[in-house]
């Protein structure tokens, strides 16, 4: 960490690769639900980075989605 950023890496290690059939163009809100790497940051306002490798076309893939207002009672993301 410096002043002005936050540096964040990962080392997957894994025996097979990712496999994941969610498609992107019609379910990017659905990539955690198979092979995926998710992680969630709190800062002045929740943000869900999902990451994932949409297989039948060979497509790397990163969906990042905000946590409703915690003022919003209502559970979910928008």
């Amino acid at each position: 960490m410096d002043e002005s950023a936050l540096y964040l890496a990962a080392k997957w290690k894994d025996p097979t690769p990712m496999y994941n059939t969610i498609d992107p163009e019609f379910n990017v809100e659905d990539g955690w639900k198979s092979d995926s790497w998710q992680m969630r940051i709190r800062t002045e306002r929740t943000c869900w980075i999902t990451t994932w490798y949409f297989t039948p076309k060979q497509m790397p893939v990163m969906h990042i989605a905000y946590w409703k207002s915690e003022a919003d009672e209502r559970p979910g993301r928008r």
